[in-house]
């Protein structure tokens, strides 16, 4: 389903009383993997289903627009000059690979090509992998925060090629 673009949903459920689960809250992060290990067990199956969220009619042109300046047709878009530039558009998303995926495809933010080159799309724990060790500083001049790269010629290496991240989370989305 995900690979047709449907965003895929299950339904779940277990019994916990409140008391433990806001015990629960304030004991752990609410995206750690402890809250999600907790709160995911013992569920009971309810049932799948896959929800179409179509992409607009005219995402193409939305697209090239952004893109290349502007909505021409592929066939009749013009190659970057010297002093020219493309837009490398990125779509940072919560959905699964396969809809993320198959999404870019639709609205051209991939091709086929791009679509299957390793790193052009990824899942944010992949991003977070390929990218290396790096360190979050508060900076009191600017007031907001400054990553700093152990190897930032990876980082840029990985940041140029990625167009789609999937399963992003917050600090995912943060860092790119």
């Amino acid at each position: 389903m995900a690979a047709d673009g449907l965003k895929v949903i299950s339904y779940a459920f277990k019994d916990m009383p409140l008391k433990k689960l806001n015990e629960m809250m304030h004991s752990f992060s609410l995206e750690s993997t402890e809250f999600r290990s907790e709160i995911e067990s013992d569920l009971i199956y309810l049932c799948t289903f896959g929800l179409e969220d179509p992409v607009r009619d005219d995402i193409h042109e939305v697209v090239g627009f952004i893109k290349y300046g502007n909505n021409k047709k592929d066939e009749e878009k013009e190659k970057p000059t010297k002093h020219g530039s493309t837009v490398n558009i990125k779509m940072v998303t919560g959905d699964h690979i396969e809809t993320a995926r198959h999404v870019g495809l639709v609205s051209g933010i991939l091709n086929e090509q791009d679509a299957q080159e390793d790193g052009v799309v990824m899942t944010g724990e992949d991003f977070m992998n390929k990218i290396g060790p790096f360190e979050r500083l508060w900076n009191d001049d600017t007031e907001s925060f400054d990553v700093i790269f152990d190897n930032e010629d990876l980082f840029n290496h990985v940041r140029k090629k990625v167009k789609i991240i999937a399963r992003c989370s917050s600090e995912d989305k943060f860092v790119l």
